[in-house]
């Protein structure tokens, strides 16, 4: 077809239905959302301590981490085939809110509740923010930012005996009906694109997206593990997380998403290893690190424009239970390494250097028919 690959699909084939418009304050409804449910899901497992052992902690936390993570494309399947975004958006928070009225009598069946929910939430959210703002990395990080925050917030509340259960179901019972009752651009349903015998080469962009993801997630996760054990750098992790993923959607739809989310993996290198004795120069590096996370959501929904849940999940949850899995492999020490950071860092730019090339890329210029 003149040089044009088949199988990608145009953005004017993607179009709202008739009378519903844009709005402005979805995104940061979601964020909100965003960062009551991730709040929850922290005072729940924080709140485990009290209760077992420290073996029954980590298994009780690696169930969490299967359905809340490793399962999103499963959830985004679901999403985009037979609930709809919106759905599972409201359904992922109704699950979050049940699990916090369930937890004193099935902590194991409160868990399973709050992994589901959360998994639910952060496709059909995650989805629903890019689409909402015409396929912006800005709408991303605004949605993406607080989740850090509430979950390192609500950890700390349940770890400092701070009851805050009622306060958050009332929050998530409130923010599901408006977000269930909010207008939204909705998509019409596509036919199935055509396939292409450069089907192969689309592939090899995705997963190379995904490595950079991984990689990313691997020296985030592993920092984790390494500095749990104290609060206050915890919540100061939380917040350097926060700033970087909510500057760092203006800044890659400013200059660029390929060359922002390369230049700032390869810049966090040398801040993240200077960082090993400045505190101030880690935390630096942490935020730039994380302020590629907003590309790399909006990237794969350009990547999968008829599938935008089930890309969400593959960057929100399943790329970062990848790479999250490898310091639970005891691999945390040798990434946090010197020569790790560096490697880790240069692989990962490089899957985003060639993920997010434009021409791989179907950007979704979406306009309300109103």
């Amino acid at each position: 077809m003149n040089g044009v690959d088949k199988h990608r699909v145009k953005a004017s084939d993607f179009k709202f239905l008739e009378g519903v418009a844009p709005s402005q304050f979805l995104a940061p409804l979601l964020g909100l959302s965003h960062a009551v449910a991730d709040g929850a899901s922290g005072f729940l497992l924080g709140g485990l301590h009290s209760d077992h052992s420290i073996s029954e902690i980590v298994w009780i936390v690696l169930l969490y981490n299967v359905f809340a993570f490793a399962l999103q494309p499963v959830f985004g399947i679901l999403a985009d085939r037979i609930w709809g975004i919106r759905f599972a958006s409201v359904f992922g928070l109704a699950l979050v809110l049940l699990s916090l009225i369930v937890v004193d009598s099935h902590v194991i069946i409160a868990v399973i509740l709050a992994g589901v929910g959360s998994g639910s939430f952060h496709v059909g959210a995650g989805a629903l923010a890019v689409l909402s703002a015409e396929g912006k990395a800005s709408s991303a990080g605004v949605f993406a930012a607080p989740g850090v925050l509430g979950l390192a917030l609500g950890g700390l509340c349940a770890l400092q005996g701070i009851e805050i259960s009622w306060v958050l179901m009332g929050l998530l019972g409130a923010l599901a009906m408006m977000v269930l009752g909010i207008p939204y651009p909705r998509l019409a349903r596509q036919q199935r694109a055509a396939r292409s015998e450069k089907l192969e080469t689309h592939d090899l962009v995705m997963m190379a997206l995904l490595l950079g993801i991984s990689l990313k997630s691997a020296v985030w996760t592993s920092y984790q593990y390494m500095l749990q054990g104290d609060p206050n750098v915890v919540l100061a992790m939380a917040i350097a997380a926060f700033v970087g993923k909510s500057c760092g959607g203006f800044l890659a739809d400013r200059f660029g998403w390929r060359r922002y989310g390369t230049l700032a993996l390869l810049f966090s290198i040398p801040f993240l290893l200077i960082g090993r004795e400045y505190f101030p120069s880690f935390l630096f590096g942490l935020g730039v690190l994380q302020s590629a996370i907003p590309v790399t959501i909006a990237g794969m929904i350009c990547l999968l424009p008829q599938k935008p849940a089930t890309a969400a999940g593959i960057s929100l949850g399943f790329g970062l239970a990848v790479g999250g899995a490898l310091p639970m492999l005891g691999l945390g020490s040798l990434i946090l390494t010197p020569l790790g950071i560096v490697i880790c860092g240069t692989v990962a730019a490089m899957g985003f250097a060639f993920g997010l090339q434009e021409k791989h890329l179907v950007r979704r210029t979406l306009k309300s028919t109103i």
